[in-house]
């Protein structure tokens, strides 16, 4: 979980040592990965946040600035979202603007009615979703519990990318997707009770849920 602690870092730091620490996360994930098996250079793009113009600051696009909130495709959520409203275009552009947060990625999108849920295949990067998952649950326990949802399987994605896969527990690979989850809302800013109501029901023990410092760990705080 190095590297996203270094990239909170990376966002408030000046431009020059944003590249500097960028460089040593790709490094750090480049050795990391070759436990065992070779990494592709392309699947080690994570900690590359600095690439191209090595003198730009890191942008992290509509999502953290707040502008995707603006968008009329989210503002039709606020009064109750229909399965017209959690398209094929609109949720793979969210996706990828969680993935660039985290890295140069190119997640596809498909849709598939009747599984009753959401994922991703890692290797590929292709995520597929029910719409009437993700219309239900947005409904049920808050619009931003979509983008919770997504963030989820971008975390997936993300510990892919960075090799630690096949080095971690199906428990801990999951964990970590939930961390990327809580992560992202609290940089974009979403509405974090939204996924803290999915949680009570899906994920979270009694004890967790007593516990203000579990939940605020979660939160990616």
């Amino acid at each position: 979980m190095e590297l996203l602690t270094v990239s909170l870092k990376l966002a408030k730091e000046a431009a020059a040592e944003v590249t500097k620490e960028a460089v040593k996360a790709t490094e750090t994930a480049a050795e990391f990965g070759k436990v065992g098996e070779v990494i592709e250079t392309e699947q080690v793009r994570f900690g590359k946040l600095g690439a191209g113009d090595c003198g730009k600051p890191i942008s992290f696009g509509s999502l953290a600035s707040g502008e995707f909130k603006k968008n009329p495709n989210y503002l039709r959520w606020k009064d109750g979202i229909n399965v017209g409203e959690v398209g094929k275009g609109w949720i793979e552009e969210l996706t990828n603007e969680i993935a660039a947060i985290f890295g140069n990625d190119n997640i596809k999108v498909s849709k598939q009615y009747f599984m009753n849920n959401a994922g991703i295949n890692t290797y590929l990067g292709q995520l597929i979703y029910d719409p009437n998952y993700l219309r239900k649950a947005g409904n049920e326990y808050g619009m931003d519990t979509i983008l919770g949802t997504l963030s989820h399987e971008v975390g997936h994605r993300v510990v892919h990318n960075i090799g630690l896969e096949s080095e971690i527990t199906p428990y801990e690979n999951e964990a970590c997707a939930d961390y990327i989850a809580g992560l992202t809302a609290r940089l974009c800013k979403l509405d974090s009770t939204h996924r803290l109501v999915w949680y009570r029901k899906y994920h979270l023990t009694e004890s967790t849920l007593e516990n203000p410092s579990e939940q605020k760990h979660l939160l990616g705080g």
